[in-house]
């Protein structure tokens, strides 16, 4: 699990670092758009292919996780928030595709789990086995979630 983090680190640092380039590349002055439309084409293809490798390597985390939870060795918890970060990663792959019916299937995924969570949250506040912190937490991601999704419709 450790090298399997490590590795989505070192795929998030490649993924800043092309988008680093572009922002560079977007900045500089050329004389012929055409070499930057090519490098911007090829940065474009890289960041696709990365998300792909984030996507599949999201998948087995899941996997473990779930598999964590029948030993019942982690919380139902750590399950829906690997998912939750699936759906994240497979939203950014969708929105970079151009492929805005996928990214948004995410997006309800990612607020159906959070609406999951919250109501599971608010349960143990009722029996006294979480405090209002935790609820309010919970409440917050909701909303910032759902802004997102707002965002993005607009945005397509």
């Amino acid at each position: 699990t450790t090298m399997r983090t490590h590795h989505i680190f070192t795929v998030l640092s490649v993924i800043a670092f092309i988008a680093c380039v572009i922002v560079v590349l977007g900045d500089s002055k050329r004389s012929t758009a055409a070499p930057y439309d090519e490098m911007k084409t090829q940065m474009q293809q890289e960041i696709v292919s990365v998300l792909h490798e984030i996507v599949a390597l999201r998948e087995q985390v899941l996997e473990l996780a779930r598999a964590k939870y029948e030993a019942v060795l982690t919380s139902s918890l750590e399950v829906e928030e690997t998912q939750k970060k699936l759906s994240e990663a497979r939203m950014r792959l969708a929105t970079a595709e151009h492929k805005p019916n996928v990214a948004m299937e995410a997006f309800r995924k990612i607020l159906a789990i959070q609406e999951q969570q919250l109501a599971v949250i608010e349960s143990k506040a009722e029996q006294g086995s979480a405090v209002s912190s935790d609820v309010a937490e919970v409440k917050l991601q909701l909303l910032e979630e759902r802004l997102r999704l707002a965002t993005a419709i607009r945005d397509m």
